[in-house]
């Protein structure tokens, strides 16, 4: 079982069906996905949505129940009780026909519970958002379905991997040989493009300040970053380009809505970008360029600083 600091807890028959759940709906995802039919390719994000949302519940409940249960507005402040050993009992999980957390919500906590899994984060958000646009809007674009599905496969093995779930099983040999080949072609694409943009922005800039005295050099650096940087919500980071400590990552607050109004759902990474050099980097290319995107902006630190157990 998957644990924090030695802690388990779980409900191994929910486990097993959520990721039977998973396991029917990716598998019908990669079937619309092949469809040319406009409706298959919605169908297609719908349940490559419902997979990631099964999937990152298993991480969960097998930790413990708890995190998934609707109406529960501390959740990582649960998450650090558990991680802490404090309280711990042993809890049943929702009862069929009860809500649960919303999905943007058991994503984020199960990338919390698995550094692997939360590598894919912006991948599963992705896939998220292709499902509400389906659901709701019943649309969706073609060009992007099989992007989609590979995001999907994506964040499904890394659970996968953090639930000790045969990928096999899962996938089927022939299907995890295709997911496996899609995802290092697009890993490799993602960092050869954020490589590029890095290069090239490190040389314009360095073509900028060849021959300039260091009375020049701070003159022109004034004169870069006056410039007006995207009105995101976001913090500054430093460019990995120029080593600019003023670049910034700009990212957006994810909401989903209950019947009770508006509930928050989490942060999602949009691109970082550096008026320095001019780097525009997006969401997956600023994870391929290893640019810190540590919650709240802080350098590397335990989670567990972040909530007091005491609030719940």
């Amino acid at each position: 079982m998957t644990s924090i600091d030695g802690v388990t807890a779980g409900t191994p028959e929910v486990v097993a069906a959520l990721i039977q759940g998973a396991r029917h709906h990716a598998r019908l995802s990669r079937e619309r996905s092949a469809d040319v039919d406009a409706h298959a390719h919605a169908g297609a994000a719908l349940h490559a949505g419902t997979a990631v949302e099964l999937i990152a519940k298993a991480v969960l409940v097998n930790i413990d129940p708890r995190l998934i249960r609707e109406g529960q507005s501390v959740y990582h402040s649960l998450l650090d009780e558990v991680a802490s050993g404090q309280g711990l009992t042993v809890a049943a999980a929702p009862k069929p026909g009860n809500k649960t957390a919303l999905a943007t919500v058991v994503v984020d906590l199960a990338c919390r519970v698995d550094n692997a899994v939360g590598a894919h984060q912006s991948a599963a958000h992705a896939v998220l958002r292709a499902r509400n646009v389906a659901a709701h809007m019943a649309q969706s674009d073609a060009t992007q379905t099989l992007q989609v599905v590979s995001d999907m496969e994506l964040f499904t093995a890394a659970a996968l991997d953090a639930l000790r779930s045969d990928k096999t099983a899962f996938f089927g040999a022939m299907g995890l040989a295709l997911a496996s080949d899609a995802a290092v072609r697009l890993q490799e694409q993602v960092q050869a493009d954020a490589a590029r943009k890095v290069n090239a922005a490190r040389a314009a800039y360095e073509q900028l300040r060849a021959g300039l005295d260091v009375e020049k050099i701070r003159q022109l650096d004034s004169v870069l970053t006056s410039r007006s940087a995207p009105p995101d919500e976001g913090w500054a980071t430093e460019c990995p380009a120029c080593d600019y400590d003023g670049a910034w990552l700009s990212v957006e607050t994810e909401y989903e809505y209950d019947r009770e109004g508006m509930v928050y759902g989490g942060i999602r990474v949009l691109g970082l970008t550096c008026t320095r050099c001019g780097l525009d980097l997006d969401n997956r290319e600023v994870d391929a360029a290893g640019v810190d995107t540590t919650y709240y902006g802080e350098d590397d630190a335990d989670w567990r600083d972040y909530v007091d157990g005491s609030d719940l």
